[in-house]
C-alpha cells in the first residue's frame, strides 16, 4: 500500500479530506478549573461529550457493545516508554443501530485533566471480538461556569460544544457482556521531530512584506493515524490531538512576491494501545497509533506552488499595515509527513493572540480574502495589486 494521507476535520469530527478555513478564536484560558471537594459539586447532568455508532467492517451495526471515553495521557508519553493508563471518563452500551452516547458522571476527572493549561485530549474506544480495537480522538476545553461543567471546542472557548461524532469499526461484536476494558498506551518507537505546517501567507506583487508569529501557548490540532499491525503504509484516520507550543517563535519577514508555508517541528511517535477485556482468560486487544507527543520548536519557510483565488478585497495605502489574529484557521491535509510510517497527517492552526500574520505595505495595494473581507472571516489572505 502506498503512503496514505490521513486527514481529520476536527470541526465535524469525522475523517474527511478538507482544506477549508474555519473560524477560530483566542487560545483558551481554563479559568475556573478546579479539583477536590469543590469539583464534586459541579453539575454534569445532560452533558454529552461524544456520540456515534459501532459497526463491523462490513458496515453492520453492533448492538450491546461497550464504548468508553478515555483521557489521553500526553504528559506521561512525552518522555517515557512505560505504559500509561488511560482514565475512564464515561461508558455506554450501544443500542439499536449500534448507536451510543457518552456522558460523564463526574466533573472531577475532566477538570483534573484540564490543569495543564490547554484543551483536554480525549479518545472514544470500543473493544470488539477477535482482538479488534477501534477508536477516535478529539479535544475539548473544559471549565466550570455557574456551578456546572462547560465544554467548548478548543477553537471556540466559551461556546457550548456539540458532542463529537465517531463511527467505530470493529472486526466483530465482543463475545462478552458489555463491561469496561482497562486500556494503556505506550511509546514503541520515536519518530523524532518533524516539520509541520502551522501558517501560510501570500503576496502576488512587490510592495508587501509578510511576517508570521507563532506564540507560546498556541494550539495546533494534529491528525492521528491508526493501524492494526503497525506496519508502514497500513494507517487509517483516527481523529486528532491538540498540542500547545511551549515557546514563542517569530519567522523572518519576506517581501513580495511571497508564497510562504510557515513550519515548525513537533515530536511524533509510534504508540501501542492495549485494552484488556473485562473477563479472565481473554487475550488483550492491541492496535498502533502514529501521533504527536509534544512540541519541539524550530522555524523554516517552505514554498507553496501558487496562491489561492482571493476576490474579497480592501485597499491599503503606502506605509500602512494589517495584522490578522483571532479570526480564522486553516487545515493542511498533508501538514506533516511521517516517512517511517509512510503516512501524512493533517495540521490545523488558528490565528489567535498567540499566532498572527502581519502585512506591511510600502505602496498602495489591496489585501484580499478567499472567503470574505479581511476584517471579517477572510479565509486565506493574499496581497494583490491595487485595482
Amino acid at each position: 500500500m502506498a503512503g496514505a494521507v490521513i486527514t481529520a476535520a476536527v470541526v465535524a469530527f469525522t475523517a474527511v479530506d478538507t482544506a477549508a478555513w474555519v473560524p477560530a478564536l483566542s487560545v483558551p484560558v481554563l479559568t475556573g478549573a478546579q479539583t477536590g471537594p469543590a469539583a464534586t459539586a459541579v453539575r454534569v447532568a445532560g452533558l454529552a461529550l461524544a456520540r456515534g455508532r459501532v459497526v463491523t467492517m462490513a458496515g453492520q451495526p453492533v448492538a450491546g457493545q461497550e464504548v468508553e471515553l478515555l483521557t489521553w495521557p500526553a504528559e506521561a508519553l512525552a518522555d517515557s516508554r512505560r505504559p500509561a493508563r488511560q482514565q475512564i471518563i464515561a461508558t455506554a452500551e450501544t443500542g439499536a443501530g449500534g448507536r451510543f452516547r457518552l456522558a460523564p458522571r463526574k466533573a472531577a476527572p475532566l477538570l483534573e485533566a484540564a490543569l495543564g493549561g490547554g484543551p483536554v485530549n480525549l479518545e472514544v474506544v470500543s473493544v470488539g471480538g477477535g482482538g479488534g480495537l477501534a477508536s477516535f480522538s478529539f479535544s475539548r476545553v473544559v471549565r466550570t461556569a455557574g456551578g456546572r461543567l462547560q465544554v467548548s471546542p478548543d477553537r471556540h472557548p466559551g461556546r457550548e460544544a456539540a458532542p463529537a461524532w465517531a463511527q467505530l469499526r470493529v472486526r466483530a461484536a465482543a463475545p462478552w457482556p458489555a463491561a469496561a476494558s482497562a486500556c494503556t498506551v505506550q511509546v514503541t518507537a520515536r519518530y523524532g521531530p518533524h516539520w509541520t505546517t502551522v501558517g501560510q501567507a501570500f503576496a502576488n506583487v512587490r510592495g508587501a512584506q509578510v511576517q508570521f508569529s507563532y506564540g507560546r501557548g498556541q494550539l495546533t490540532e494534529l491528525g492521528v493515524a491508526s493501524s492494526a499491525y503497525g506496519r508502514p503504509g497500513t494507517y487509517s484516520p483516527a481523529g486528532s490531538l491538540t498540542v500547545a507550543a511551549t515557546a514563542a517563535q517569530r519567522f523572518p519577514a519576506r517581501a513580495g512576491p511571497v508564497r510562504a508555508l510557515y513550519q515548525t517541528r513537533f515530536r511524533f511517535a509510534q504508540l501501542e494501545q492495549t485494552c484488556t477485556p473485562p473477563e479472565d482468560g481473554l487475550a488483550p486487544a492491541h492496535r498502533f497509533l502514529a501521533a504527536a507527543t509534544g512540541f519541539a520548536g524550530g522555524a523554516r519557510i517552505a514554498a507553496t506552488p501558487k496562491p489561492p483565488l482571493a476576490l474579497f478585497c480592501v485597499p491599503f495605502s503606502a506605509g500602512s499595515a494589517y495584522t490578522l489574529f483571532g479570526t480564522t484557521a486553516v487545515s493542511w491535509t498533508a501538514g506533516v509527513t511521517i516517512r517511517p510510517a509512510r503516512v501524512s497527517l493533517t495540521a490545523q492552526t488558528g490565528y489567535s493572540h498567540s499566532a498572527s500574520v502581519t502585512f506591511r505595505f510600502s505602496r498602495a495595494l489591496r489585501l484580499c480574502g478567499t472567503a470574505g473581507l479581511p476584517g471579517s472571516h477572510p479565509g486565506e489572505l493574499v496581497a494583490r495589486a491595487a485595482g
